[in-house]
């Protein structure tokens, strides 16, 4: 669908425009004229706002809306502040390649643009995969330019990196999540600066959303629950709400089942939904998990996970023969060290395998996940199979 067929849809409506104005959530018939006007004339400019609300009068839960907002985006001549609201809206979609396409043409523009493009470019390539989250905090320091949305942006892309990247120095691994709050706080502080502005509205529901996660991960649970229960409640984006599903579900890890594979399973849905492959992954990564530590039936496909099932079962020597010449990385050797603490039968080994697992989690700041080997061993007094 295009603007035109938008247009269509109005001048074949015998309602009128004062009442399509109000069934549509506009201001006013004004707004509707100057849509009509413009595709006519080339001005006034409509907000990318009313174009959604219009359309989704006469097409409501179309697939279509993308269709005409990339009509907008690409075929008309917009201005900054609504070019800047299209890149936004395909960045909430996960639709990283439009926004890549659009930042080119915003580096075309003069004032802040070229920078405010460049960044949500960056944005893209790293939620993409496409670059790290180091290659993302190296680019941004290279971006200079004395404009308020750009320096709030700036500061964001810092607090993403906190999240996302596993590179830090040595003294400042450990206090990743107290960092990332700190800058949580700092961004809702600043975000005050642009009242008025679309990132005001869209950007503190994300700074929220980092927020959870940095309160889960240093376990104050209660915090990270009622700033999830706020994302889930608001406009958020599927992607969002999905990550603010998975703080939630995370958060009840090791007291209720039940929530915790609830808030896992949506999550996992609206990642998918968001084309976010490698979160679906992660996030069906611990379904699986969560099952076998509650111990409750469950077929896994996760090489690790297998592993966990077995000893849960008592049979150590295939959960031993399941890791052998696996490479794990990350959180997943942490999470594999747990195992083959489990697989010794040594008391001496065992308990230096939990202690490393969790010296592993705190040097990352991570006092959610430090509690996770002593709450395997402690919930689980498995059957010991015979040795090899």
């Amino acid at each position: 669908m295009k603007l035109i067929e938008l247009r269509d849809c109005i001048l074949e409506d015998d309602r009128g425009y004062r009442k399509i104005a109000k069934e549509a959530g506009i201001m006013s018939k004004t707004t509707l004229g100057n849509f009509l006007k413009y595709l006519q004339c080339g001005k006034p400019e409509p907000s990318l706002h009313s174009i959604l609300k219009i359309h989704a009068l006469y097409c409501p839960h179309s697939e279509s809306e993308i269709q005409v907002v990339v009509n907008y985006g690409f075929d008309y001549d917009l201005k900054a502040s609504n070019l800047k609201e299209v890149m936004d809206y395909f960045f909430e979609k996960s639709r990283f390649d439009i926004v890549k396409i659009l930042a080119t043409k915003g580096k075309r523009m003069k004032n802040e643009m070229p920078h405010f493009s460049s960044i949500y470019e960056l944005m893209a390539k790293a939620r993409n995969g496409e670059i790290t989250w180091s290659d993302l905090a190296r680019e941004t320091k290279n971006i200079n330019y004395k404009h308020v949305q750009i320096e709030f942006l700036k500061e964001f892309l810092e607090a993403l990196y906190l999240l996302n990247s596993q590179v830090f120095e040595d003294d400042e691994v450990h206090l990743k999540y107290v960092k990332l709050e700190k800058k949580c706080l700092s961004l809702l502080n600043n975000i005050e600066q642009l009242q008025g502005s679309f990132l005001y509205k869209k950007f503190k529901i994300r700074i929220k959303e980092l927020l959870a996660r940095a309160l889960l991960k240093k376990g104050e649970y209660v915090e990270a629950k009622k700033i999830a229960s706020y994302i889930l409640d608001s406009g958020a984006g599927d992607r969002h709400k999905a990550s603010a599903h998975y703080a939630y579900a995370m958060s009840h890890l090791f007291d209720d089942y039940n929530l915790c594979i609830t808030h896992l399973q949506t999550a996992a849905e609206l990642y998918l939904k968001s084309n976010l492959i490698e979160d679906y992954r992660e996030t069906q990564f611990y379904i699986e998990f969560v099952s076998i530590f509650w111990e409750v039936p469950v077929e896994p496909t996760h090489s690790l996970n297998k592993a966990f099932l077995y000893l849960v079962q008592g049979n150590v020597h295939q959960a031993k023969k399941e890791m052998q010449n696996v490479n794990y990385t990350g959180y997943k050797f942490y999470i594999a060290t747990i195992f083959r603490a489990l697989c010794e039968s040594s008391e001496m080994l065992q308990q230096n395998l939990l202690n490393q697992a969790s010296n592993n989690f705190r040097k990352c700041g991570d006092y959610h996940f430090e509690q996770l080997p002593n709450k395997i061993f402690e919930k689980f007094n498995l059957k010991r199979g015979v040795y090899p």
